[in-house]
């Protein structure tokens, strides 16, 4: 008889963050999920397994990493789960490992940047609807952002004004590309080896296998180190993301509209769409289109800026119906 593959829930949480994480650790718990949580921490986190967190440099997330391979890899686990302090669970995710399919590592991909690239060249319409032919000149349509001048033409509907891509929020994506535009972006990705087509994530949650730890810490790295050789500094989340995309042979199937039911991150302006305690669908910000998802993790997200501050154990309380919703 095949015993059921194992895994625990861990993070880091040190400072403010500590506190955050109680709270998600207290969701999971009213949510009906029973999984350990380990927790590296400066002090108890209740309904946790706590560990003392040594200081590590923290700017570049590698720390995730760092203490993956140096502390969690210990315990006795055939998959780790990494789940940001700001998380609530809404509810027992069902089937959580499936979305691996036979991937060592889970990513939620959610945003195709080699499709955006695509739309905005007229090579592909969006959302089904018919291509454009963008602009002779090159330039930004009007109301562009300068900042994805470097994809330009960007596309443009025929004679309206309007950009093919305009239910996407361009400006904020690009605030996390490490100062790329979208285009050298994705080309950064595909000169690393990334033949599939190109995405962006976050590492706010995401499953690895352990007997992949080793080999996707070495890819992350890599990629890292590849990046400054080319005057690029990249964060653990792009490694992590870079990893995935190369050890995946059909990256799609690791979007996150593949698993709705599981995870999403979700700006705090768009939690209201969540009412009553049966946890109704919201509406996903970074699809092309609006899409609907029902997940049962939800990672509280105030702004995809970078200089927008993180956010406080205060805000938490502010959607009490995420934290103990069924």
């Amino acid at each position: 008889m095949n015993t059921p593959p194992t895994y625990c829930y861990w993070s880091v949480a040190t400072g403010p963050y500590a506190g955050l994480m109680e709270r998600c650790v207290a969701s999971a718990r009213s949510a009906g999920v029973f999984k350990e949580f380990h927790v590296l921490t400066d002090r108890p986190i209740k309904g946790a397994e706590s560990y003392e967190a040594y200081e590590v440099e923290l700017t570049d997330k590698l720390f995730k990493l760092v203490y993956l391979k140096a502390a969690i890899s210990k315990l006795n686990f055939d998959y780790y789960v990494w789940v940001a302090a700001d998380t609530v669970f809404r509810r027992n995710p069902r089937n959580l490992l499936a979305c691996l399919g036979r991937s060592p590592i889970h990513v939620p991909l959610e945003l195709n940047l080699s499709e955006l690239i695509a739309e905005a060249d007229g090579r592909r319409p969006p959302n089904g609807g018919a291509a454009s032919a963008a602009p002779a000149t090159g330039q930004p349509c009007a109301g562009q952002s300068s900042r994805v001048t470097g994809m330009s033409p960007f596309g443009c509907a025929d004679n309206d004004g309007e950009t093919v891509a305009a239910a996407m929020d361009v400006d904020a994506i690009h605030a996390r590309l490490h100062g790329l535009s979208i285009r050298d972006y994705v080309k950064l990705f595909a000169d690393a080896g990334v033949s599939n087509p190109v995405y962006w994530s976050r590492s706010a949650f995401w499953i690895i296998r352990r007997t992949a730890i080793e080999r996707v810490c070495e890819l992350a790295l890599h990629f890292r180190a590849f990046a400054k050789d080319r005057g690029v500094t990249v964060d653990a989340t792009a490694g992590l993301s870079y990893a995935m995309q190369m050890l995946c042979a059909d990256s799609a199937k690791h979007e996150l509209s593949e698993r709705p039911d599981l995870w999403a991150s979700v700006e705090e302006r768009a939690v209201e769409a969540v009412s009553g305690s049966t946890g109704k669908e919201i509406k996903w910000p970074l699809a092309g289109a609006v899409t609907g998802i029902n997940p049962a993790i939800i990672h509280l997200s105030q702004s995809l800026s970078p200089d927008q501050p993180r956010l406080a154990d205060s805000n938490v309380e502010t959607h009490p119906e995420l934290v103990y919703a069924k």
